[in-house]
């Protein structure tokens, strides 16, 4: 809702408004990769560390990391240097989505790339590792079964492997190629690849 509503927002030239609607659509950005890369280590536990894992309060550490990360670097940008969230229209750092159309957002590039692109990047590449050690057991629970169940499984592996790349959200690293004269079919198949990610 808050991106959504963030133009007509903007509209109103409130500088405060403006940082309010920034500041919430980056820690909403930031929580929904964060409960990303927690669903991996609950997938990491569940398959891969499945006895002896027991965890006191595991629901209410998940959901203070899931909440209180994303809450914790949207306070140091705005501690640090709260002039980085602004509109689009008020900072020649940053160009518009469209020349006509005010957005409230990062606008200090060195805020943006750290806050935002490295801590999607650093999930992407950890829920890829938990990958990676999920298909593996995965690999081992296959070959340890006996002979005669081994036919068909080709094509309920590829299921599997394709419901934990849209699960995990790898159909985001699509948008890291989405630059230079291949950005618009990138995009394409970035918004179609995530249509999918909620299955």
């Amino acid at each position: 809702m808050v991106f959504l509503v963030n133009s007509w927002l903007s509209s109103f030239g409130s500088y405060g408004l403006c940082v309010a609607v920034a500041s919430a659509l980056h820690y909403f950005l930031l929580a929904s990769f964060t409960w990303m890369g927690l669903e991996a280590v609950h997938m990491y536990f569940a398959l891969v560390k499945v006895f002896n894992v027991y965890v006191p309060s595991y629901i209410l550490k998940f959901c203070f990391l899931g909440w209180g990360i994303p809450l914790a670097i949207c306070c140091v940008v705005l501690v640090v240097k709260r002039e980085s969230y602004g509109s689009s229209l008020g900072s020649e750092s940053m160009e518009p989505l469209d020349n006509s159309e005010a957005f409230c957002w990062i606008q200090d590039e060195v805020a943006f790339y750290v806050s935002v692109v490295g801590y999607i990047l650093l999930v992407l590449l950890c829920n890829m590792a938990i990958f990676v050690v999920v298909l593996v057991q995965i690999r081992h629970m296959r070959v340890n079964q006996p002979a005669g169940i081994h036919s068909g499984l080709l094509l309920q592996d590829l299921k599997g492997v394709s419901s934990l790349t849209f699960l995990l959200g790898l159909t985001w690293t699509v948008a890291f190629f989405a630059w230079g004269p291949a950005k618009v079919p990138f995009l394409y198949l970035f918004c179609v690849l995530n249509s999918l990610q909620g299955e």
